[in-house]
């Protein structure tokens, strides 16, 4: 059945009517932008671009267009499917994407093995006459060659310790300490429906239901950023997070206990302290390019705090071993998970504690943008630091 909108145009229509005149004319004027900034600069030969997400999947082309010699990166923060997702678009909408990445960019990062492997499988489908060398991570088109990495984000580690010790710090955890409990659960997200915020909860409830000694013993804080309020499905979706957390309230709670406790503001520095005292963190995305939550509170920490983590972000890959891992759709896991990481000794707790903390703290943002800045020298002085280039197949 054809799908149309109660105007009488169709989804296909209106998907393709903001791609021209929506999102193709705003990577032009942002390409346009970024050549004018080049030209006005007289300082360099060689100019270099860093893009980001998924806002800018045309910029490069049109750059690469506008300034050919110049080298250009992008970045991408969110997962990138499997390349079956892509042909759900128009297939207008899925070349030109495609193209556009590889024919504008010398280096194409992803926050995961799995997204450039699913990148790679994508451009084999959608760009047939490609050249995809997948050992060395190049693909060869239209005489173009492009070099696809993973670099996995992370947090600046000094930055956020530093936040936490600051005199705001201080005073911002001097208002959450009275609210802690025997045992703590906290999280921290956008109320974004990908954040899979209600299933968290509905864990976190059936967690009561069948271990009633628990009440009144433990408190879950919940730290929600409000976000995108002007589109009617995120408004909703809050809606439906705070009925959810009334009902959680009113049935397990007491004159004496709330089980939930909220925060419905963007206060990054209590935030930030509070989770100093989390006993567990709970990290449940439906998908996520890799979740910073995960790595800053290991980080700031004080009692061993133990995350359970769903599988599906990509920060699992990294700290699986560290993490008690979920299903994020799986709620009677997420309650046996909440449970287990409660009731875990002190040994276990400090030792998945310290190994989050070693891995998020070898593995920082500096160390992040080093990477990309070595590959981007490799690119600019061959000679001096050997090439990252290498022959296509084919």
């Amino acid at each position: 059945m054809y799908n149309f909108i109660a105007d009488g145009t169709s989804v296909t229509d209106r998907i393709q009517d903001a791609w021209i005149n929506g999102y193709c004319v705003a990577n032009q004027a942002i390409a346009n932008a970024v050549s004018e900034a080049i030209d006005s600069d007289s300082n360099s030969d060689i100019a270099v671009v860093m893009l980001h997400d998924f806002h800018l999947y045309l910029a490069p082309a049109f750059i690469r267009k506008l300034q050919p010699s110049s080298i250009i990166t992008q970045f991408i923060h969110i997962p990138w499917p499997d390349a079956r997702w892509w042909q759900l678009l128009p297939s207008n909408i899925t070349y030109e994407i495609y193209n556009s990445l590889v024919c504008g960019n010398d280096i194409i990062g992803f926050q995961t093995a799995l997204d450039a492997s699913n990148f790679t499988e994508g451009v084999r489908l959608v760009l047939t006459n490609a050249a995809v060398n997948f050992e060395e991570g190049v693909i060869s088109w239209q005489d173009h060659h492009t070099h696809i990495r993973a670099y996995p984000i992370s947090i600046s580690v000094a930055e956020e310790i530093h936040l936490v010790h600051s005199a705001a710090g201080k005073r911002a955890a001097d208002k959450i300490v009275p609210l802690l409990a025997e045992k703590t659960i906290m999280r921290v997200d956008r109320i974004d429906p990908a954040k899979n915020i209600l299933n968290g909860f509905y864990g976190y409830a059936e967690m009561l239901e069948q271990h009633p000694e628990l009440c009144g013993k433990i408190v879950f804080l919940a730290f929600l950023l409000p976000t995108r309020l002007t589109i009617p499905v995120y408004e909703r979706y809050r809606e439906d997070v705070i009925t959810t957390i009334e009902k959680i309230n009113k049935k397990y709670g007491s004159a004496k206990w709330i089980p939930i406790i909220t925060f419905f503001d963007n206060d990054r520095t209590r935030t930030l302290s509070a989770m100093q005292y989390y006993d567990v963190l709970l990290v449940n995305p439906i998908v996520d390019g890799m979740n910073l939550i995960a790595k800053e509170g290991p980080v700031v920490n004080q009692r061993n705090g133990v995350c359970v983590l769903s599988r599906t972000a990509g920060a699992f890959k990294q700290l699986r071993e560290a993490v008690i891992p979920i299903s994020p759709m799986d709620i009677g896991e997420t309650a046996k998970a909440l449970y287990k990481a409660l009731t875990l000794s002190d040994e276990e707790r400090s030792t998945k504690w310290k190994l989050a903390r070693q891995l998020v703290e070898r593995d920082d943002l500096n160390l992040w943008f080093k990477h990309q800045i070595d590959d981007i020298n490799k690119l600019l002085d061959p000679y001096a630091y050997g090439s990252i280039q290498k022959q296509p197949l084919g």
